[in-house]
């Protein structure tokens, strides 16, 4: 067994594990901790799938934006509420029994056929065809989620090798796991801001899914769509947990069962 192997498994295993505690510690502070080790591991994986720029992006952007707005969140709703904050599972039962579900269906169908098991060689240096692709097939979409970031903040600050290697299928697998455990996570948890650190791991498994088929593909088009996903969960997880805030002052609690505003 060769290095990337190792590494695989040594980072499936931190991966998995740290999305588990995600979903499953009672200390809200913790489960932050936890999902930036599950961000940490997926750069990891990104960099035996050959995206250097996107581990980068992904380790600055994403890891160290969403912890910083979520550890954010946290302070902001504990001074509101002058008590530290908490957070329960609920159905443990349901949830764990439709996460198995999706994953045995998600693995049974990517097992049915056999998928590549080698990387074709890339064009050029892979971060310039990113740098390339996004300046001139991408360039609309680039200027759109430009535009969307600021409409988001605007909205944030309103609110308050062969036989060796390892294949596609393992990858998508993996994917497979950690966004059954963050649909775990989002199904049981009782706390808002518990829910969206679930919705961050399934995102998570989204961006592994797009990184792998382009590298596989030997097209990096889903790597630059991984550069949008990245902005976008960024953008979404700074509205949402604006919008955390503001209901926490209006009703001075943060769990999911209690927030009935739009009940008639």
């Amino acid at each position: 067994m060769t290095g990337e192997p190792i590494a695989f498994w040594g980072l499936s295993i931190v991966l998995v594990g740290s999305a588990l505690a995600v979903v499953l510690s009672k200390n809200l502070f913790h489960a932050v901790l936890w999902l930036a080790l599950a961000l940490t591991g997926t750069a990891g994986v990104f960099l035996l799938l050959d995206a250097e720029f996107l581990a980068a992006v992904q380790l600055l952007l994403y890891a160290g934006g969403i912890i910083t707005i979520v550890v954010f969140a946290i302070v902001v709703t504990e001074r509101l509420v002058g008590e530290r904050l908490t957070q329960t599972n609920m159905r443990i039962g349901g949830g764990a029994g439709a996460a198995a579900v999706l994953l045995a269906f998600i693995v049974t169908v990517i097992l049915k056929r056999p998928l590549e098991m080698t990387r074709p060689d890339m064009a050029g240096d892979l971060t310039q065809v990113i740098g390339q692709a996004v300046l001139t097939r991408f360039v609309l979409p680039f200027e759109l989620l430009a535009v969307l970031m600021l409409a988001g903040l605007l909205g944030a600050i309103y609110f308050a090798r062969p036989e060796e290697e390892m294949g596609l299928q393992a990858y998508l697998i993996l994917s497979a796991v950690v966004f059954c455990i963050g649909l775990f996570g989002v199904t049981t948890r009782r706390n808002t801001i518990g829910i969206l650190l679930g919705i961050e791991l399934m995102m998570n498994a989204v961006n592994i899914n797009l990184v792998a088929f382009a590298r596989f593909s030997g097209n990096a088009a889903g790597m630059v769509f991984t550069v949008f996903t990245i902005c976008i969960t960024v953008t979404e997880a700074a509205i949402g947990l604006a919008l955390v805030i503001l209901l926490f002052r209006v009703r001075r609690t943060v769990m999911a069962d209690h927030l009935d505003l739009l009940k008639g």
